[in-house]
């Protein structure tokens, strides 16, 4: 498996274009792509026209026992994948939730 993150600070700087654009040339090539979008904004979600299957907060997935699979979305391109972005995102950085549950998984 690889992973690749695209992080930075400033807005505006192609971040979403990126991740979005390699997502999608990664499932062309034939390689089963989870696109994660952890950007409160949800553009991701917004390019792909992700369906929704469950309502799963994205603050449940690094603070409770949730199966992952449930906030995996479908996009219209095979191979590629989507875990939505919401508010609660916002509320996992904010409370410094993320960083010690990954690390923990």
């Amino acid at each position: 498996m690889t992973v690749i993150a695209l992080f930075n600070l400033k807005g505006g700087v192609g971040k979403t274009a990126s991740c979005v654009n390699l997502a999608y040339l990664s499932a062309l090539d034939g390689y089963k792509t989870l696109l994660w979008d952890i950007d409160p904004q949800g553009s991701s979600s917004f390019y792909f026209k992700a369906k929704q299957k469950h309502s799963v907060a994205a603050k449940k997935l690094f603070t409770e026992d949730v199966d992952l699979d449930d906030a995996i979305l479908e996009t219209d391109y095979p191979k590629l994948e989507l875990i939505a972005a919401d508010q609660h995102a916002i509320a996992a950085d904010r409370d410094g939730i993320a960083g010690p549950a990954l690390d923990a998984r």
